[in-house]
């Protein structure tokens, strides 16, 4: 949870390096399998993302988001109520709504003699897969000390995948979810560097199957620099 309730002022940089808890999910169980079994999969697993911010104007940000397995995101931060980073001070309330939208392309290929199938024809797969997300989120936060931001956060993000086998077999899978998150934040102002921490209670729920829903403990730590 890099990005937090205030914007960072205008023409300030912001970079940084962010860790957190994440879940995977597969448009299939097992894309080895032969005939492929499309019940979707999830996979606890931890996410590293690199992002850039950059202050528009005061109370404006623009940034991009990258990261291994996940999507290039470009999103816009625009803050409502309150001091920008660069000048907040202790007592400073701030309100922020966020904006982003990703897209991403993978491909692979499976060797023929990783299939498992009970034909004795054992062909390579070869698979592209696309996936977006959308996200908003609204962030409140209040300085009591100058140094240290609490904030508090809930969003909305919808995520999907879609898989085309190119070749091996003629086969089309997807997956569409529904992300809600609710939690707390921290972030620690120290000279130009920033530390963060975030705390939230998740929610998936399987656009195609209505009775897969998934709770869990999101957490997330993050290193940042003022440019």
């Amino acid at each position: 949870m890099q990005y937090t309730s205030e914007s960072l002022g205008m023409d300030r940089m912001k970079l940084g390096l962010d860790v957190s808890s994440v879940e995977r999910f597969q448009v299939a169980q097992d894309l080895r399998r032969d005939p492929l079994d499309k019940t979707p999969r999830k996979q606890d697993s931890y996410s590293l993302l690199f992002y850039g911010s950059k202050g528009v104007t005061d109370f404006w940000d623009l940034d991009m988001t990258v990261g291994p397995d996940y999507p290039i995101t470009i999103g816009s931060t625009i803050q409502l109520f309150g001091a920008p980073y660069a000048g907040a001070g202790a007592s400073n309330f701030s309100l922020a709504l966020r904006l982003s939208a990703g897209i991403s392309v993978t491909a692979g290929e499976i060797k023929a003699s990783s299939i498992q199938t009970s034909s004795n024809v054992q062909k390579k797969r070869e698979w592209v897969m696309n996936g977006y997300s959308i996200y908003w989120g609204l962030k409140a936060g209040y300085r009591f000390v100058a140094p240290l931001l609490s904030y508090v956060v809930f969003s909305r993000e919808r995520i999907g995948y879609f898989i085309d086998f190119m070749e091996g077999v003629e086969e089309e899978s997807d997956i569409d979810l529904h992300h809600d998150l609710l939690g707390v934040g921290f972030e620690y102002k120290l000279g130009l560097l920033g530390l963060g921490l975030v705390v939230a209670k998740e929610e998936y729920q399987i656009e195609q199957d209505r009775g897969q829903d998934f709770d869990d403990i999101y957490y997330g730590l993050n290193l940042s620099v003022l440019l």
